[in-house]
């Protein structure tokens, strides 16, 4: 499955809006990866800009840090969006 794009991301937030009002809070949710598999949900408190690159470990993309020889190759990594 495909990431939203900004203005996907835009369209359904503000569907959202009309449904349950512009006060309402933004949360992400992942496995937490304990015993139970708890999905947890805080909250988004910032949008960041991240360089992204593919991880087989990981089977999806991972944010590259300014030491990996990809992070300054355009040709290898993806600029992204980040909700925090």
């Amino acid at each position: 499955m495909e990431p939203f794009t900004v203005s996907q991301l835009i369209a359904e937030l503000q569907r959202h809006v009309v449904k349950y009002g512009p006060d309402t809070y933004v949360h992400h949710s992942y496995n937490y990866g304990d015993h139970a598999r708890t999905t947890v949900a805080p909250g988004v408190t910032e949008v960041t800009e991240e360089k992204v690159a593919p991880s087989a470990y990981h089977d999806m993309p991972r944010v590259l840090d300014e030491d990996d020889d990809r992070y300054y190759d355009q040709d290898k990594h993806t600029t992204v969006l980040v909700l925090g």
